[in-house]
């Protein structure tokens, strides 16, 4: 009972004279939903929620004082609980979470409740409606439990059943007959009879006017329903597994089906797994289950599938079950073990060298292996990311055992590091390096001369400044993380400086000290000091230097 206060309250009477105790307040909040059960034992067990919790209290004095628990209700919005006891005397219950039914069950030796067991479907578009589930065992350990569901705006009675004392479920059954009313099949009745027979009421109000056995004007009628769940064989294990084919990363099998009954009719579904570790009967829940089973063929047929997502070389062992529709679970198929291929590279050798104007990029792959594809990779950095560096071909090169690729746009003076993308057929990627190449610099031509040599009047010192850098204290530094290749930017101008000394070594005259860009130049110098006095005829040197490149020329000057 619940009070108009929302307490617990409890009576307790004997019959045949029909006298009830007057209501003892046991001190709890309730919210709604309580249920009952008392123990040929002698305990009394009683369930109800309150804010959003599923809360558990016993007698063991014939309901004069109670011990309250609390269950593992998974949360705070668990509602509408009724309770159960199993012939061995475990206490079963079970209760509504956001539209899904749970069962939670207590051994008699045991002091709590069992992690909650999901009963209904995972069926998105299916929700546990309105009023309380209803809970049922027998002697065989069967546990039944009926709800309503909705279904939009529906609503239909779903019973499930669990042969192995309430640890796992079947398939929902719908003994009712849905329809298009919103209020329609609700609150079910369950019962099992001492012939196994399990016996489903409800009130359906979607018949219409005049359909109804004894018509009225709400027009609600109880319907009764009755089956023998769970009475029938257990699939037979499925036969004959065995691996047909595999790849680095799958494994493909092979079974013969079992029936739903034996070996007879077509089994509801697989459960199939996976494991590093042996397979048994005790090691089953720790395997990896796989997410995607086929569907079950007639007994007798071949059925197959591929487990993906594994690692190379690794050896894996595999198992299978196959449950009918109440869900009972055939034994364990047999075990299979096998190895996925290991993943090996084709390259036999990589090589990388300047010559001359430009780095040859030669590789080899073994005999017969030539099924791969590469790409060949370049960077300034030895540590950088895969996805920063340049492509020296964008289309894979393949079909062959030897292979040339040629780096025509390294640039004097720089050093690189060269990768070797190889994708196999199944197409993992192997990078190979790096290998770095220094690049020499060119030697420069500078065509540095005067004319007319000897002179007695004036003679005209000319040079080049090339278009690269001639020092490599001036190389062109990057941003870390671009790209290095294609066209060049200009490097800018280099700072040059030409000289007049005389045999002595004594600087006679600077004709140029400045940065100056790349291109042709021409200074005349007449034999005159920086004074502006003539010199004496003679041996003099001049000498150019550009950034940190030197060159000296010999003239005569004569009178």
């Amino acid at each position: 009972l619940v009070d108009g206060e929302a307490t617990v309250m409890v009576a307790r009477g004997s019959l045949p004279n029909g006298l009830f105790q007057r209501p003892v307040g046991l001190g709890w909040n309730a919210d709604e939903y309580g249920s009952l059960v008392a123990s040929p034992q002698g305990p009394v067990h009683l369930v109800w929620e309150t804010n959003g919790r599923i809360r558990h209290t016993s007698s063991r004095d014939g309901g004069r004082t109670f011990i309250a628990t609390l269950l593992p209700s998974e949360g705070t919005d668990a509602g509408q609980p009724d309770i159960a006891l199993s012939p061995d005397g475990s206490l079963l219950v079970c209760w509504n979470r956001d539209g899904t039914i749970f069962l939670s069950r207590r051994s008699p030796n045991s002091a709590s409740f069992s992690a909650p067991v999901r009963v209904s479907d995972e069926a998105p578009s299916l929700a546990a409606g309105p009023g309380p589930a209803q809970l049922a065992a027998d002697e065989e350990d069967r546990v039944f439990v009926a709800w309503t569901s909705l279904w939009g705006t529906d609503r239909d009675i779903t019973i499930d059943c669990s042969l192995d004392g309430g640890l796992s479920f079947g398939t929902d059954q719908r003994p009712g007959e849905r329809s298009q009313n919103l209020a329609d099949q609700v609150l079910p009745a369950l019962a099992v009879g001492p012939d196994g027979m399990v016996y489903v009421a409800w009130i359906d109000c979607s018949r219409a006017e005049g359909q109804c056995t004894y018509p009225t004007a709400s027009c609600h009628e109880i319907c009764l329903t009755y089956a023998a769940l769970g009475d029938s064989p257990p699939p037979g294990a499925p036969a004959d597994l065995r691996v047909y084919q595999k790849t680095d990363h799958s494994i493909a099998l092979r079974w013969i089906a079992p029936g739903d009954d034996g070996t007879e009719g077509r089994a509801a579904r697989y459960d199939i797994r996976h494991s590093t570790d042996p397979i048994d009967e005790q090691s089953w829940e720790t395997a990896d289950r796989w997410s995607e089973p086929p569907e079950p063929s007639e007994a007798g047929l071949a059925d197959s599938m591929t487990v993906r997502g594994l690692d190379p070389g690794t050896q894996y062992f595999f198992a299978l079950r196959a449950a009918d529709e109440p869900g009972r679970w055939s034994p364990l198929s047999p075990v299979v073990v096998d190895t996925t291929v290991a993943l090996t590279a084709a390259l036999s050798s990589f090589e990388a060298q300047w010559n001359g104007d430009r780095v040859h990029l030669t590789w080899s792959v073994g005999t017969g292996k030539s099924t791969s594809y590469f790409f060949v990779q370049r960077s300034s950095r030895a540590a950088c990311p895969a996805s920063e560096r340049v492509a020296l071909n964008t289309t894979p090169l393949t079909g062959t055992e030897n292979y040339y690729l040629p780096d025509t746009t390294a640039i004097p003076g720089r050093t690189y590091f060269y990768w070797l993308r190889e994708v196999v057929p199944s197409q993992a990627v192997f990078y190979h390096g790096p290998l770095s190449v220094s690049v020499p610099t060119a030697a420069p031509e500078i065509g540095l001369t005067n004319q007319p040599n000897p002179f007695y009047t004036t003679t005209i010192i000319s040079y080049s400044i090339p278009d690269f850098p001639l020092s490599r204290a001036h190389e062109v530094q990057r941003t870390p993380g671009l790209p290095v290749g294609g066209p060049e930017s200009s490097h800018g101008p280099q700072h040059v400086s030409l000289r007049i000394f005389n045999l002595q070594g004594q600087l006679i005259r600077t004709l140029i000290d400045e940065p100056q860009d790349p291109g042709r130049y021409e200074y005349g110098w007449n034999g005159t000091a920086e004074s502006g006095k003539s010199v004496g005829a003679g041996v003099y040197f001049y000498r150019l230097e550009i950034d940190e490149h030197v060159e000296s020329g010999r003239m005569i000057y004569i009178k």
